[in-house]
């Protein structure tokens, strides 16, 4: 590794120099120009906007923050161009000496139709900026602006990114979690903080937990799905980029309060409280911004949840279940942004800090008349404790006519849950001398006679889930903009890269599960118990010990569809498990899910933007990664119920692979209001966590084992797009779009793989383990996705007040997939040995396999919205629909489970008092829709129903 580093230093250090020698041979006389461009209605600064020569196509466009620096500004009598989308074109003469920086601020006003009847409101703002930046982004990218975000009713930046074409969200009890990008799991797309890339939170792979991030937080949103050379190759989905507030040059203070109501519970215990505050000092050259935010909300739901079987092509149901789920989400965060403006430059340190605290009492009627003939209650309680918390130091520079930037930076998140208690009860004599043959759930419950003080307690659980991770990245980056003649400039590029990720997962699981014998499991456990036990006829650990006052009620759930009688007491729980944890046996199979990650990658680009007068924009790039990682997990072969019997062995793995990732992009603009980009890009995505590490569990009792694939190969993906843009300033922007995606080594399981012979147990690794069942993970050759996008954004300030406050926006995805199901079956010849006359059988794995669509790929996402804003007035009700797509796949479509598709609805409303307060009010999904799957499409099959109801919020914000 230390010869790998010195060799590419050394490269480095050549193209560093060579890109000095670059510079000097580009260099031009004159001087530079710097500042802040503001809309002139909100004074708020506008990013995407454009600063050129006039007479020339050499220029900059401002950043996300609406800064600009143009260097190489000819000596002399020039006009300065500054232009934005939407907006009246400002021309300033300047008189350029030599070596001059001046630093210029400007504010555009909004071409309207008439300014006497029409007012800039914040919808219409949000809603240009997002269009300009979109516009003069140099890689495929959407946007949803600071002023949208604020305007949305979104609880959690997930929620904001899916009103963005191609993109779709995945839930967690009822709220946005995690982003799919055109309809790849959300492990494939990068996740970044103003361009800093995010320690991934989950337990098993590269995705982020987005519900963390509060929408205060947030200056806008950027999704690139076509990305440049100097942006991580790891991200096949594409990338999210984060933007986070910075102090403006205006004193601001905001406080926003708000309570809410949860219509499951019928709660009013939401709250949510946030506030910041920014100050410029020394002349504006040192910017602070301080944001601090408190909530809590009940994500309490209801569910319904089957398990079944196949056989002969029918399905049969083991298990249909009913959850009464309370949940309680906690969320405190903090960040400071500190920038210092070097007058040619600027430094900046950032710091983020988020924390969710989750508290889970889920209590479940488990109906099973044909597989066990018995009904089963489960009670459980969970705390899961997320955080987050990231810190970047930043600097941006002017050297002549050379821009550098570079960061240091450190994100380190922690997924525990320290507490996972779970009890099994049962009641063997629920049904009788009942017998069915049918999958009627309705008769299943109506024909259990549960008897609460009868049942009894079977089994408890404890378990605790540690997953911590830590990603340091250092990047440098040397921009060199040139001007060849009036219609000829651009810049040339190139950069390096270092990150290193650190993971650690420990997972633990203890139980008891011999309470239903009774005699001293009983006794030894009851006298450990602080609270009054009841017992059964039998002497057994009653049910209803665990009720509160001992007694079951008469509820219903989802909707009132079917009866729910359990009353479990948390806290009777939480004291059994305090009691009993210590003596409970340990289950040593679960270790064997314990590992350590380090991935060290190294990057280094080159890339040029060449701009042929104001028509065509070339931009090409190559990119090379190089990965060094290090996979330990354990090595296990065990017997007995729980692992009591035998050895784990500590075992480590080593991948090292190159990556040459070349990316082209093309803009060409035949007139003002049509602009044609395409772009071919090659982007990679290394396998999960636990499909990687080397971990193995051989299970002696069971004859099965399971592994990880040290041998996994990462994917990689071909990405190809085109896409149409039309603009006209009076009726908004239309995009219409195409992408192609062809991946290669795409991450597969492989499931209860036979080994039938040892010539098949040697050649995959377990030697000596004949008639043992694998599962484990593979790399199927190829996959392919791809889909069309449309996108409309709008307003209809062209008509007369008071139609002249509606902003409309629309955009739909069809998507489409391809890829393969595999699975194994065993083919087995019979033949007599010619020399010993004995007959014998050899066995063969085949492979089969069956084309299907790529899981949790939908196939039709609708978002609308519509907007209204008059004088002090503003509304939005907005729609999401996402179609039915596969969700897990089976060996023949009977056993395919499928998440069903639905509409979901939200609204919002702000009334402004005075200059300084306002109200407002977000409902959010109110119509109430499920969450539902089936299996096979087919709504008489259901897998699991989940209603989370409608969450209501009233509050005030206060801005000084």
């Amino acid at each position: 590794m230390i010869k790998f580093a010195h060799k590419h230093l050394y490269y480095f250090g050549l193209l560093f120099l060579s890109f000095f020698i670059i510079q000097t041979a580009f260099a031009q006389s004159g001087g530079s120009i710097y500042g802040t461009i503001y809309d002139a209605s909100s004074s708020t600064s506008l990013p995407g906007a454009t600063v050129i020569v006039k007479g020339t196509n050499y220029g900059t466009i401002t950043d996300p923050y609406g800064k600009y620096t143009l260097t190489g500004v000819p000596a002399g009598l020039t006009t300065i161009q500054f232009s934005y989308v939407g907006y009246n074109d400002e021309f300033i003469e300047m008189n350029i000496e030599e070596g001059d920086k001046i630093k210029y601020d400007i504010s555009l006003i909004m071409d309207l139709v008439s300014l006497s009847e029409v007012v800039v409101t914040a919808q219409m703002l949000g809603q240009t900026k997002a269009i300009n930046q979109q516009l003069n982004s140099d890689a495929l990218m959407n946007v949803v602006s600071e002023d949208k975000i604020k305007d949305l009713p979104d609880v959690n930046a997930a929620e904001a990114i899916g009103r963005i074409p191609g993109v779709a969200i995945q839930r967690k009890s009822g709220e946005g979690q995690k982003v799919m990008i055109r309809g790849l799991e959300p492990k494939f797309s990068a996740i970044t903080i103003n361009g800093v890339r995010m320690a991934s939170n989950s337990s098993t792979d590269k995705s982020v937990d987005l519900s963390m991030i509060s929408p205060e937080l947030l200056a806008g949103i950027e999704v690139y799905k076509s990305p440049t050379a100097d942006m991580d190759g790891e991200a096949v989905g594409g990338t999210v980029n984060l933007i986070i507030k910075k102090a403006p040059n205006k004193q601001r203070a905001n406080i926003k309060l708000s309570g809410g109501y949860n219509s499951i519970n019928k709660s009013f215990g939401n709250y949510s409280i946030s506030a910041d505050a920014s100050k410029r000092f020394f002349n504006n050259r040192l910017g602070v911004i301080a944001q601090v935010n408190s909530e809590q909300i009940d994500r309490s739901n209801h569910l319904l949840g089957t398990s079944s079987k196949t056989e002969n092509n029918e399905l049969y149901y083991n298990y249909f279940k009913l959850s009464d789920i309370d949940e309680v989400r906690k969320r405190l965060g903090a960040s400071l942004n500190i920038d210092f403006n070097l007058g040619q430059g600027n430094i900046s340190l950032f710091t983020f800090y988020s924390k969710t605290d989750r508290n889970i009492f889920s209590q479940s009627e488990n109906y099973s008349p044909l597989e066990y003939n018995d009904v089963r209650y489960i009670a459980n309680e969970r705390d899961v404790d997320l955080d987050i918390f990231s810190t970047a130091l930043r600097g941006d520079h002017n050297i002549g006519k050379l821009l550098i930037d570079w960061s240091l930076s450190t994100s380190k998140t922690n997924n525990n849950t320290p507490y996972n208690a779970t009890m099994y009860f049962r009641d063997i004599n629920a049904y009788g001398n009942y017998h069915t043959n049918t999958n009627n759930f309705e008769e299943w419950i109506s024909s259990a006679e549960k008897d609460y003080s009868e049942s009894r307690l079977r089994e408890s659980h404890s378990s605790e889930n540690l997953v911590n991770e830590n990603f340091s990245t250092a990047f440098l980056n040397l921009k060199l903009p040139f001007s060849g003649t009036d219609s000829f400039s651009g810049y040339f590029k190139m950069g390096g890269k270092y990150s290193q990720l650190n993971r650690e997962r420990d997972f633990n699981e203890s139980l008891e599960p011999w309470y239903y014998q009774g005699g001293s499991y009983v006794s030894d456990a009851v006298s450990r118990y602080p609270n009054t036990i009841n017992y059964t006829s039998n002497g057994l650990i009653a049910t209803n010990s665990f009720f509160n006052d001992y007694t079951q009620v008469n509820n219903t759930i989802l909707g009132g569809d079917y009866p729910f009688n359990v009353n479990f007491n948390r806290d009777y729980l939480r004291d059994w498990h305090n009691s009993q944890k210590e003596y409970y046996t340990a289950n040593r199979k679960k270790d064997v899910d314990d590992y350590s990650v380090i991935e060290k990658i190294t990057a280094g680009y080159l890339m040029a933007k060449l701009e042929f007068g104001d028509k065509l924009i070339i931009i090409p790039g190559i990119r090379f990664e190089h990965s060094d990682n290090t996979y330990s997990s354990k090595y296990s072969a065990l017997s007995g119920l729980y692992g009591e019997i035998g050895t784990f062995r500590d075992t480590t793995t080593y991948q090292q692979y190159n990556d040459i990732l070349p990316n082209f992009h093309i803009t060409y603009k035949p007139n003002k209001w049509l602009s044609i980009r395409t772009s071919v890009v090659k982007t990679i995505a290394r396998p999960n966590y636990n499909y990687v590490t080397p971990r193995s569990l051989i299970d002696i009792n069971s004859n099965k084992i399971k592994a990880g694939s040290p041998e996994l190969k990462h994917m990689e993906s071909w990405n190809y797009d085109l896409n149409f843009a039309f603009y006209n300033g009076k009726y908004g922007l239309f995009t219409a779009g195409v992408f192609y995606k062809d991946m290669k080594n795409i991450f597969y399981a492989v499931e209860n793989l036979y080994l039938a012979s040892d010539s098949i147990a040697d050649a995959m690794g377990y030697s000596g383990r004949k008639n043992y069942y694998l599962s484990s993970y593979g790399n199927s050759p190829d996959a392919e996705v791809w889909g069309l996008e449309f996108d409309l954004q709008t307003n209809l300030k062209f008509l007369p007040s008071p139609f002249n406050g509606v902003v409309l926006s629309a955009n739909f995805s069809r998507l489409f997939s391809e890829t393969q199901k595999y699975w194994f079956t065993t083919n087995d010849t019979t033949y007599r040995d010619p020399v010993t006359g004995i007959f014998v059988t050899e066995s063969e794995v085949v492979s089969k396999q069956r084309k299907i669509s790529l899981p949790g790929q939908v196939p039709y996402i609708l978002n609308l919205s519509v907007g209204y804003d008059y004088k002090g007035f503003s509304c939005r009700v907005s729609g999401v629909y996402q179609g039915t797509y596969l969700k897990t796949p089976g060996t023949q479509d009977i056993e395919n489970v499928s998440s069903w598709r639905f509409w979901r609805w939200d609204a919002s409303a702000k009334q402004k008092i005075n200059q300084y307060f306002s109200v407002f009010a977000n409902l959010t999904n109110f119509n109430q829709q499920r969450e539902e799957s089936y299996k096979n499409e087919d709504i008489n099959s259901p897998v699991r129903v989940q209603e989370y109801g409608m969450i209501f919020n009233l509050g005030v914000q206060a801005k000084f």
